[in-house]
């Protein structure tokens, strides 16, 4: 082995133990009776040590014992038994507070023991935890000779063919993934060439199954010759099918979701009344010539497009939403098109998340196209304005007669007087008509509007017109 730097750490260009720096949990390594020889960057960082000040020191000063000599006791146990061991540990200091896990390695200069750390104040497990169990597989990488040595068992646990020996990198790229094997070989060759950092791939891997598991790898060069050739590599892999899984289900229902957006004839938002931002999840305002607001600043886009005579209501509906004085809104009202025309929508929303006060920060909805029905309920409007504007401009007498209480309502301004009318007519209950009592020159035409189906015989209400005398009647 070469000249050792502080804590014992092989120069970069050769150590082994430079593996331990491609895992994000702390690792360390010591001698049988506990001398430090190596901490990686992770450990260093969650212990704010420097390699100076942890060099040659023994690992059971710089964590808290326990009792009777606990942590003593664990490390003897770990280098008798060829098997992980995991316990609490807590540095002198109380700067960490972490789980460990520890096992004997057999190294060519001697018996190890590694020790790989994870702060327990952490919410979120790291695999790197069982650094020496079945979660990531470690390796060592002859690569003047394309040999390669699984330091543990991943491969077997993984159902993963090791390829372990020669010939390692021909057979394992065998069982790559063809779509991910030129990004592979891509990132591995610029490393081995001296060209980029540390690679960290991800590819799909063929098991023993024939099935595809993904696999994430970190893999360092830590040896050259002279001339800069790459003479070994150290790196780790680990299985990350369950993520990629989780990943490929997420997206196949984003896209389920997407799919049954776009297209529909309801716009879908959400804005972030924060930044002023509003999303649109599907295409609805390309199909209706509106402008989707995707760039922020919404309230302004409001105040400019939609309809003077409509905004001040809409802007006091959406308001309350705002304040947290209701949790939903609805509004309808004009929106100006791309092409300079309105259109008629109808919007519906709520609060989705609320400050401490109850003030919105965020709203979501939908928008609907209404404008071929209000603009149908706007014509028959119209027209029932013109009717009864001619109703009341001609000597037409329209009536609604309840019989139940006689009662008699004019709908028109009839030059008729209603007492002359209730002289001129009466009920025949024996055949359901009305008849003239006495004539005067009026044509009366009668319109059952309500019955009962108790008394089908009896009408309960009746409509109709009068006309006026015609000329010489008497």
């Amino acid at each position: 082995m070469t000249a050792m730097s502080a804590v014992g750490r092989v120069t970069a260009t050769t150590s082994p133990w430079c593996l331990f720096d491609l895992v994000a949990s702390g690792v360390a390594v010591t001698t049988p009776d506990g001398t430090l020889i190596f901490c990686n960057s992770a450990l260093l960082e969650l212990l704010a040590q420097d390699t100076q000040t942890l060099a040659g020191s023994s690992i059971f000063k710089l964590l808290n014992a326990g009792p009777n000599n606990e942590l003593e006791n664990l490390h003897r146990m770990a280098l008798a038994a060829n098997t992980e061991l995991r316990t609490q540990v807590q540095s002198s200091s109380s700067r960490l507070v972490a789980s460990a896990v520890v096992r004997r390695w057999d190294s060519p200069d001697g018996l190890r023991v590694v020790w790989s750390f994870v702060d327990a104040r952490h919410n979120e497990p790291v695999p790197e935890l069982a650094l020496w169990g079945t979660e990531i597989g470690l390796w060592d990488w002859d690569l003047a000779n394309d040999r390669l040595t699984w330091i543990n068992d991943w491969c077997a646990h993984s159902q993963l063919a090791a390829f372990s020996g020669y010939g390692h990198e021909h057979l394992w790229s065998s069982r790559i993934h063809p779509e991910d094997l030129p990004a592979y070989r891509e990132a591995l060759s610029r490393h081995v060439e001296g060209t980029a950092p540390p690679y960290d791939i991800e590819y799909r891997l063929r098991n023993r199954d024939e099935a595809w598991v993904w696999i994430q790898e970190r893999g360092r060069v830590i040896e050259r010759d002279a001339a800069g050739n790459a003479l070994r590599a150290v790196g780790v892999c680990l299985d990350v099918s369950e993520r990629h899984n989780s990943a490929y289900a997420l997206a196949r229902s984003e896209s389920r979701f997407a799919h049954a957006l776009w297209g529909a004839s309801v716009g879908f938002w959400d804005h972030d009344i924060e930044t002023d931002a509003v999303h649109w999840w599907n295409d609805w305002c390309a199909s209706v010539d509106l402008d989707p607001c995707d760039k922020g600043r919404y309230s302004t886009y409001r105040d400019v497009n939609v309809h003077p005579d409509d905004l001040a209501n809409f802007n006091a509906r959406y308001q309350v939403l705002l304040d947290g004085r209701s949790d939903i809104y609805e509004s309808e009202h004009r929106l100006r098109t791309r092409s300079g025309n309105w259109r008629w929508v109808m919007s519906r929303g709520r609060a989705t998340a609320c400050d401490d006060m109850g003030r919105a920060l965020r709203a979501a909805g939908v928008t609907i196209d209404i404008d071929a029905r209000k603009r149908m309920e706007l014509a028959l409007r119209d027209s029932e304005a013109r009717l009864e504007a001619a109703i009341w401009g001609a000597d037409l007498g329209l009536w609604d007669w309840k019989l139940e209480d006689d009662s008699l309502l004019w709908l028109s301004n009839c030059r008729l007087g209603m007492e002359s009318m209730r002289r001129i007519v009466r009920f025949d209950a024996t055949n359901g008509s009305i008849e003239c009592t006495r004539r005067i020159g009026v044509n009366m035409r009668p319109r059952t509007t309500h019955s009962s189906t108790a008394e089908a015989t009896l009408p309960r209400a009746t409509t109709g017109f009068c006309l006026p005398p015609a000329t010489g009647a008497g």
